[in-house]
């Protein structure tokens, strides 16, 4: 490449390394040995170290102008100091990924205690609801007409629509 063309050996290099890389993530995810996401987080790394490398390279060349010995140099300097600050960096993230799972385990516990209220009141509503609408079809007519009156309010009639009285049962029916 660097014979071919004006690109600096360090920087040719460097694009080489990563399209081999890229072409090794390739051919294992085309076998099926790595996902979709895996692949494309693969490449993107061994990109980003290939241009750590190959800035790296230019800057130690630039600063140190003896052939190779300043690329080399730059280049060992760069990737240390790159590699450190990943280290630093992946510290943190798992720092803050526990930090995440240790709060989506609190937020589970008190939602499965909230889920576990509501379904006691669920329940305690429907048992409720099944005595009183025991009592509106009793088949002892006093019960009857107890349980029709208690069934009503139960369920949110308006108390001056109950039909609790012979009067308003009369004027009801009678209208």
């Amino acid at each position: 490449m660097s014979n071919l063309t004006t690109t600096p050996a360090a920087v040719a290099s460097s694009v080489v390394t990563a399209a081999l890389g890229v072409a090794e993530l390739a051919n294992r995810f085309r076998r099926g040995e790595i996902p979709e996401v895996d692949f494309i987080e693969g490449a993107e790394v061994v990109s980003l170290e290939a241009a750590i490398s190959a800035i790296s390279s230019l800057v130690g060349q630039a600063i140190i102008p003896i052939p190779v010995l300043g690329a080399v140099i730059g280049n060992t300097v760069g990737t240390v100091m790159y590699r450190t600050a990943s280290d630093g960096l992946a510290r943190r993230e798992a720092m803050l990924l526990q930090r995440f799972a240790d709060e989506q385990q609190e937020l589970d516990a008190r939602l499965t205690r909230k889920q576990e209220r509501l379904v006691e009141e669920i329940r305690n509503a429907t048992l409720t609801y099944m005595e009183v609408l025991d009592r509106a079809f009793s088949p002892d007519v006093e019960i009857a007409l107890q349980g029709s009156i208690a069934l009503a309010v139960h369920v949110g009639v308006a108390p001056a629509e109950v039909l609790d009285s012979a009067e308003k049962t009369a004027a009801y029916f009678l209208r």
